[in-house]
């Protein structure tokens, strides 16, 4: 199995044809809850921008669930195509939050992948433009493996 940065889950539930995101705020150890509460706050705050008064209802809440060095955020925007929503969050999380480490976008849905052609398949997948602009230089890419035929993390970044 191997996991990047990039990779998520469609959770139940949802309705696949809105755009999802799934992300992940890290924290120090033993912080989990201390941030979990602050981004609840924070995210009570958050309201639908000026440029869209036909979607006059706040954004419904992400879900949230602690998990081991942090927090996972699964939002839903309620309008097909868009992803505004969902990126107010994750900004909101990042800019707003004392806590936070940093924030881990999942950029697909979690799938295993055992072979190099099957990476490249997924990976074809993934709409970059989304969140990386092509102007932009290369961000770092961090690669785990786990119990993976695909296990030197330098091979592996080299496809995405």
């Amino acid at each position: 199995l191997v996991f990047c940065k990039m990779v998520g889950r469609l959770p139940t539930g949802v309705n696949p044809y809105l755009p999802v995101r799934n992300f992940v705020v890290s924290t120090a150890a033993g912080l989990e809850r201390s941030l979990l509460r602050e981004l609840e706050e924070i995210f009570s705050t958050i309201s639908v921008p000026p440029e869209h008064p036909a979607f006059a209802e706040p954004p419904p809440p992400p879900s949230l669930s602690i998990v081991r060095g942090g927090v996972e955020c699964t939002v839903t925007s309620q309008v097909p195509g868009s992803i505004s929503c969902p990126d107010r969050y994750i900004w909101s999380s990042v800019l707003s939050s004392r806590v936070a480490d940093g924030v881990r976008v999942r950029m697909r849905p979690k799938q295993q992948c055992s072979w190099e052609k099957h990476l490249n398949f997924l990976l074809r997948d993934v709409k970059w433009g989304e969140f990386i602009p092509l102007e932009a230089p290369v961000p770092e890419i961090v690669v785990k493996s786990v119990n993976s035929r695909l296990y030197h993390p330098k091979h592996i970044a080299r496809f995405v």
